[in-house]
């Protein structure tokens, strides 16, 4: 009868560690891609840590095992030191946005500077990420020797055992990844997710806790020399004390998850009140008062757009694209798609154009959370730009739209992409050749293709956007013209605009005045000088455009390098 209830033990065990085990990776995967901007490389990082870990757990554990005489409180301490870790992990790995303030990291570059090794912020973050992920990677690779060492002294069937355990694991493990990913993560957030992953480590601590003392209450003394037990009141009570001790930690975390998101929270946004902070389904967004910009926006802890930003990006991105528009189509209203551009603030640039001059705003971002929050938090950037007539909301995935729009025969005059920067490999999607190709057949003859384009600055960077230029020159568009504003948050940014025939260099500045005249409201950042002066574009920026020889595509993301 023993044996049979080991067995069941040991599975409770393994289902309950297992699910928790990839609650853990999915959701440390997850704040990784946040840390480390693209999923390839968080990703490779995540699956390097558990793999290391598991290997180092399973071997040292592993040979622990033979040479000690209590592999089940061994497995039980295990069980408890990975709910424990569990309560701290996510707080610590997002305090790594900020470890290039840390003294340690300029410690560490210093260090390897005296032996002439140059090294960066980036190196020491890739080393931090190894340091978090390592312990309880280690730890879990020690679960399952243990077990099967357990298992091993009720039977001499090996590989039976084997087949049992790791089958157990991985149900468990199927069980936890689909959780974390569709349910738990969206839901709960990654702080409680993980606590609850912690919970389910201290089940299977409390399951072996539980047949220990069943152990000492029918006094098998020979099965308590079996697994090493050793039959003292007070080995009782430490393994009480332990799990009440444990369980409270988590339990307390689990219901104080969201005080730990906002703490983590302010050490990322230091000295600015917080004013909004969830997770969606698809990502975390936060919007702080900023004493400077106003009201930010940050998506999965990227800024996006602030009060202070958002004129002169929002009419860079959309007036040269719709005047040049306007100026071939003869008078007739234009039917415009917007995709991305949650913050509403291209909508309300759009808005502010007569019904003659626009008659239809389609917005396509797949996060409906983001258009729920501008309204609340961002009204002085979109100026309640959504209750105009014009305005409809499709929450859809940009792609899979333009996909259908194709399907459906639907053509736009204008399509704007104000979409998040490219650093991670969905959003490299929306910069690649195949899609802009795909834009191309819903654009009418004389329509315009506007996006942003990422930074373009002399001191800050402009490697994605020479590459965005160079793919849109290789796309089926005949006509691209680049062109920059300065933004004060992000200093030199880039856009393009794409056509089938016309060219915002061909329009007459009497045209552009012509066509200002008759919108709604006035410009601000935006006139017919400013229209030709955002395509002069500074020598340097030229002639690295020139010398640009990468294209995105799906296959091969170059952005993300």
């Amino acid at each position: 009868m023993k044996v049979k209830i080991i067995y069941l033990v040991i599975a409770i065990t393994l289902f309950t560690t297992g699910a928790a085990s990839m609650i853990y990776e999915v959701t440390l995967l997850r704040e990784f891609t946040l840390l480390l901007g693209s999923s390839f490389y968080s990703g490779a990082i995540v699956l390097a840590c558990v793999m290391m870990g598991l290997a180092i757990g399973s071997y040292n554990i592993g040979k622990l095992s033979d040479r000690i005489k209590n592999p089940l409180f061994l497995l039980f301490s295990i069980e408890i030191a990975i709910a424990l870790i569990a309560i701290f992990i996510v707080p610590f790995a997002r305090m790594l946005e900020i470890s290039d303030r840390w003294l340690l990291t300029d410690a560490i570059i210093y260090g390897f500077g005296y032996f002439g090794i140059t090294v960066t912020s980036e190196h020491i973050l890739f080393l931090y990420a190894f340091c978090v992920l390592l312990p309880p990677m280690i730890l879990m690779g020690g679960e399952l020797p243990l077990s099967i060492k357990i298992l091993s002294q009720s039977t001499d069937s090996i590989g039976g055992i084997s087949g049992y355990t790791y089958a157990t694991d991985t149900i468990g493990g199927i069980v936890g990844s689909l959780s974390a990913g569709l349910f738990l993560i969206p839901r709960i957030g990654s702080i409680a997710s993980v606590h609850l992953g912690g919970l389910l480590n201290l089940i299977g601590a409390m399951t072996i806790a539980l047949y220990i003392v069943s152990l000492y209450k029918e006094k098998k003394i020979n099965q308590n020399i079996k697994y090493g037990i050793y039959n003292t009141q007070s080995f009782k009570i430490i393994f009480i004390a332990i799990i009440i001790i444990s369980l409270s930690a988590l339990i307390f975390g689990y219901y104080k998850a969201e005080s730990l998101e906002y703490t983590t929270l302010r050490d990322l946004y230091s000295g600015q009140p917080i004013l909004y902070n969830a997770q969606s389904k698809y990502q975390s967004i936060t919007v702080i008062d900023h004493d400077i910009l106003g009201h930010t926006l940050f998506l999965n802890g990227k800024e996006q757009i602030s009060e202070g930003d958002d004129e002169p990006y929002s009419e860079a991105l959309i007036l040269p694209a719709v005047i040049t528009a306007l100026s071939a189509n003869n008078s007739k209203p234009l039917n415009i798609l917007i995709i991305g551009g949650g913050d509403l603030g291209g909508v309300e640039v759009l808005t502010r154009f007569s019904e003659h001059q626009i008659n239809n705003i389609t917005l396509v971002d797949l996060d409906a959370s983001v258009i729920e929050v501008s309204k609340k938090y961002l009204t002085k950037i979109n100026n309640y730009s959504w209750k105009d007539p014009r305005y409809h909301y499709i929450a859809r995935d940009g792609y899979k739209y333009v996909k259908s729009a194709i399907k459906n025969n639907k053509t736009y005059d204008v399509v704007i992409l104000d979409l998040p920067d490219p650093n991670s490999d969905i959003l490299a999607v929306f910069y690649s050749l195949e899609f802009y190709n795909l834009v191309y057949k819903i654009i009418k003859e004389n329509g315009v293709l506007g996006t942003q384009a990422t930074q373009a600055d002399w001191v800050l960077g402009n490697s994605s956007y020479v590459i965005i230029a160079n793919t849109l020159k290789a796309s089926k568009f005949p006509i691209v013209r680049m062109y920059h504003q300065y933004i004060p948050s992000f200093g030199g940014w880039g856009f393009a605009i794409a056509s089938k025939k016309v060219d915002p260099l061909n329009i007459s500045k009497e045209t552009i005045n012509n066509i200002l005249k008759e919108m709604d409201t006035p410009t601000h950042t935006y006139d017919a000088k400013i229209h030709y002066a955002l395509f002069a574009l500074p020598p340097w920026l030229v002639k690295n455009i020139k010398e640009a020889d990468k294209i995105n595509t799906l296959d091969k993301p170059v952005i993300l390098q």
